[in-house]
């Protein structure tokens, strides 16, 4: 027993000797872009550029993002989700407001601190508040092996992350009242 216990112990040492601790020093903002070739419109931005930042990291690195909430009034809220990551006794840095994280504030700063150790593919964050993920607040979550392609023998010129999402030529503080009313009653 004590065998396993120290061979578990050294191999834990180890893999995190190899982890990365990654820090990204985030402010939200507008801005305006032209996201569809249509025309410009206002975009939520991440210290000032469009689009989001991509993430990639290995599986049990760390992150740290410091989260600030830059918009310029006084009720706009604002939080930070990682989909579909499984929040191993770090709940509280799931996102959802007012269930496992509290907004932010215009202002405020939070630390989103946790380790990935659960997971490995190809994920998104975004803000989980107001809709602000179709106003731009989004990007890739990509999380690797760490163990050098292993299961991708295949030989490849490039890998190219492609996202997907609806964009609309309006923001959500113009569209959520036209969709959610009583003249329609399935939104």
């Amino acid at each position: 027993m004590f065998k396993i216990f120290f061979l578990l112990s050294v191999l834990s040492i180890v893999s995190s000797t190899f982890a990365e601790t990654h820090v990204y020093r985030w402010t939200t903002g507008w801005g305006t872009a032209n996201v569809d070739g249509l025309g410009e419109r206002p975009v939520i931005t991440c210290n000032g550029q469009f689009p989001w930042p991509d993430i990639r990291v290995n599986k049990n690195d760390r992150l740290e993002i410091y989260l600030t909430n830059g918009f310029n009034d006084t009720t706009t809220m604002t939080t930070l989700h990682f989909h579909g990551i499984f929040q191993k006794d770090s709940n509280q840095m799931d996102g959802p407001p007012m269930v496992s994280t509290c907004p932010l504030s215009p202002g405020d700063t939070m630390l989103y601190n946790f380790t990935v150790d659960s997971n490995v593919g190809s994920y998104w964050y975004h803000s989980h508040t107001l809709g602000q993920y179709q106003d731009g607040f989004r990007a890739m979550f990509i999380i690797n092996d760490g163990e050098d392609n292993k299961d991708f023998p295949q030989e490849y010129d490039e890998e190219v992350i492609v996202s997907l999402a609806d964009w609309y030529g309006e923001t959500v503080d113009k569209l959520a009242p036209k969709f959610l009313n009583v003249n329609n009653p399935t939104g």
